[in-house]
């Protein structure tokens, strides 16, 4: 990624944490911007259907419930700028996962001599992908096992066991494929 691209990214990020809806909005435009002049399929990456809703659900719930304590004009200024946030971050974070690899973290944080801290981060990074896919593959089949949404609801805990136990077995793939790349820090 071109670090002036990176640069105006990270001051997107940081200016959507402004109290003020205006410049979370200007925001929320230089980081779609950015994402599509950078990598146009992380920015179609974000606006997935379940992304969306999530945003949208989140934003609502933030609406309703300020609304409900401060007044309808507080409460939609409060869930528009949650909004804006999340677009901020979500597409933020599409554009350094797909920009930033684990080789580019470790090479980063060696030069500060922490090459072991780089490491951490950088298998993190590469496994989320795969923890993700991981995720809705488990959701639905806990859905199919229980007979419903509600009822694989009621039991999240034996949901969280098996989404351990997989977080677990990626995090083995990570450091094995690490360790045959020659990186033995975590041995």
């Amino acid at each position: 990624m071109n670090p002036v691209l990176a640069l105006v990214l990270a001051a997107a990020v940081v200016a959507s944490f402004s109290s003020r809806i205006e410049i979370v909005a200007a925001a929320a435009v230089v980081a779609c911007s950015v994402a599509w002049i950078a990598d146009r399929d992380s920015f179609r990456r974000v606006l997935r259907v379940g992304l969306v809703l999530g945003a949208v659900f989140a934003a609502s719930a933030a609406t309703a419930a300020v609304a409900w304590a401060s007044g309808l004009d507080r409460g939609l200024t409060i869930g528009g700028t949650v909004l804006l946030r999340l677009v901020v971050l979500g597409t933020a974070a599409a554009v350094v996962t797909r920009s930033v690899d684990a080789e580019t973290i470790m090479g980063m944080t060696s030069r500060f001599g922490m090459k072991r801290l780089g490491l951490v981060f950088g298998l993190a990074l590469n496994a989320l992908p795969h923890l993700s896919d991981t995720a809705s593959t488990v959701w639905a089949a806990h859905r199919v096992r229980c007979g419903g949404r509600w009822a694989a609801m009621r039991r999240l805990p034996v949901l969280a066991e098996v989404l351990l136990a997989h977080t677990s077995r990626v995090a083995d793939q990570a450091a094995a494929a690490a360790a045959l790349r020659g990186h033995t820090a975590l041995s």
